[in-house]
């Protein structure tokens, strides 16, 4: 699930288990500044654009809980409604794909020049050279091609939403979820 989409305890549980040695200090901190860069979803919606590829993996393994899953869907869920955002999963049916085991970010500047950043669970690195950026959004357009429409992405979310929902008993739902 990308941290720019991640809800707080979604976020909590994705810092923890990725350092599990970290005092809880450290993940506190982290989690603020991921909170913290999630307001640039709300800066300049005319301006800027973003569109998410996320894994089908990412809506169906329940980090943080079922609870903390659905709140995270419910947030996927409206997020995907937002004009200047666009969501796609890419299904396990699309098998495998050139993003196993890492990110791809691609940037656009305001010059117009786009950089791409890949990253790992333990590193990451920024591509300047055309070249190098060109090939990585050739990459990307194979995933987008791979993914579901926004349409049917947003179907996918609901179902999954909709199977943890019935799980959950009706008094720990998350309130997002009645909005629906």
């Amino acid at each position: 699930m990308p941290g720019l989409l991640q809800t707080e305890d979604v976020a909590r549980a994705v810092l923890q288990a990725g350092e599990p040695f970290a005092a809880p200090e450290e993940i506190d901190d982290w989690l603020t500044k991921r909170l913290r860069r999630q307001r640039r979803l709300d800066r300049h919606p005319a301006r800027c654009r973003y569109w998410f590829i996320v894994d089908e993996g990412a809506i169906r393994r329940p980090i943080g809980g079922q609870k903390a899953m659905a709140e995270q869907l419910s947030r996927l869920l409206r997020v995907c409604q937002l004009p200047h955002i666009t969501i796609q999963v890419l299904p396990f049916s699309a098998g495998q794909h050139s993003e196993l085991g890492g990110s791809l970010t691609l940037l656009t500047m305001p010059d117009r020049s786009v950089v791409a950043y890949e990253e790992g669970s333990r590193s990451g690195t920024l591509f300047e050279e055309t070249d190098e950026v060109s090939h990585r959004q050739a990459l990307y357009d194979l995933l987008r091609a791979q993914a579901l429409s926004p349409r049917d992405s947003e179907a996918m979310i609901s179902a999954v939403l909709e199977g943890l929902t019935d799980a959950i008993p009706r008094e720990a739902r998350p309130v997002a979820e009645e909005q629906l």
